[in-house]
């Protein structure tokens, strides 16, 4: 993922969901302490992280909150295979899905259906694969591009 992600020297990375401190450890080195945000939902685990991370000589900044509200500075979107990042009006996107597009295409479909609550989406997986619907089984969600 971090090769990927290529992290270069001055870059910002917010991580959500720190675990043990791992790859925090691994930007931290990477890009300087101050230059990564890690965010832990978890009290218990973002408290094992600080202790990983200190005892490794790294201090980046493990926030203990829900990642899902994001941290403010930059949003990173992360794929297999692609990465984005969002800073203020900058997106930088790489690799082989154009993330960000894809969130504006989802969020713009979403406007368009009325808004609808998560509850009201289902997933259905099988071994031929997945697929993702609104309502029921039958109104599937469109593939992305």
């Amino acid at each position: 993922m971090l090769g990927h992600l290529d992290p270069q020297p001055g870059e910002r990375v917010l991580e959500i969901g720190t675990g043990t401190g791992w790859t925090a450890a691994l930007l931290a080195h990477q890009l300087g302490d101050d230059h990564v945000v890690s965010v832990e939902v978890d009290p218990a685990v973002a408290d094992n992280a600080r202790q990983n991370l200190t005892r490794v000589g790294r201090s980046p900044l493990v926030v203990t909150a829900d990642g899902a509200q994001g941290y403010p500075s930059t949003l990173w979107l992360l794929a297999s295979d692609s990465w984005a990042s969002v800073q203020g009006n900058t997106v930088r996107q790489v690799g082989l899905r154009r993330l960000f597009d894809e969130v504006i295409r989802a969020y713009t479909w979403w406007q368009q259906v009325g808004r609808p609550p998560r509850e009201r989406y289902g997933v259905t997986v099988t071994s031929a694969g997945q697929s993702v619907w609104l309502d029921a089984p039958t109104q599937l969600v469109a593939p992305r591009d």
